[in-house]
This record gives C-alpha cells, sequence and structure tokens, in this order.
C-alpha cells in the first residue's frame, strides 16, 4: 500500500522563479502536478519531514456535515516550515491543503 501523501502549494517569489522551483522539488522526491502561479506538489510525510523540517499532527474534520461525515487527515504546523536553504531567496510560502469543509 502506498504512503498517505500530503498534498501542498508552494508559491515562489515570483513567477519568473516557478521552473525552477518546480525542477528543484521533483529532484527532491516531491510529485509535481501543476505549475503555475503556485506550484501544486504532493509527497510523503517523511518526505516533508526530511527536506521541509515541517511537523504534522493527526487532525479530524467534519467535511459534510448534514451526513456527519468525518475524515483523519495530517495537519502541518505551519510554523515548522523551514524552506531548504537552496530555495530560501525563491519560495515566498508553503501552504499545505486541507480537507474541505461541504456545507
Amino acid at each position: 500500500m502506498d504512503a498517505q501523501r500530503i498534498a501542498a502549494e508552494v508559491v515562489p517569489t515570483t513567477s519568473a522563479h516557478a521552473g525552477r522551483v518546480a525542477k528543484a522539488l521533483a529532484q527532491m522526491g516531491l510529485r509535481v502536478l501543476h505549475v503555475g502561479a503556485s506550484i501544486s506538489v504532493d509527497g510523503t510525510r517523511e518526505q516533508w519531514e526530511q527536506r521541509f523540517g515541517v511537523w504534522f499532527v493527526e487532525d479530524e474534520t467534519t467535511v459534510q456535515e448534514e451526513l456527519g461525515k468525518r475524515v483523519s487527515y495530517l495537519r502541518a504546523d505551519p510554523a515548522s516550515v523551514r524552506v531548504p536553504d537552496d530555495l530560501e531567496s525563491l519560495v515566498a510560502d508553503v501552504a499545505f491543503v486541507e480537507p474541505p469543509q461541504l456545507h
């Protein structure tokens, strides 16, 4: 069974850096899904922890309130994210995706 993949949006400091950042993320073993104003990527918990120093906690949220549907997921601690030194001047932000809440 594949390890759970955690998605994030990586925002380059300028659009001119998007291709370079995407290539570096792929070389780190992260899967690049889309390159645009931000770069959509995903990776395993271990990849994110090793390369970005981010900490995750197991969390649970309701995604369909009327059905009482709950999902568990790994929530990133945004304060723990450390952009690797070689990307620090090229990356403005890293935002981890959380499950949507449907109403």
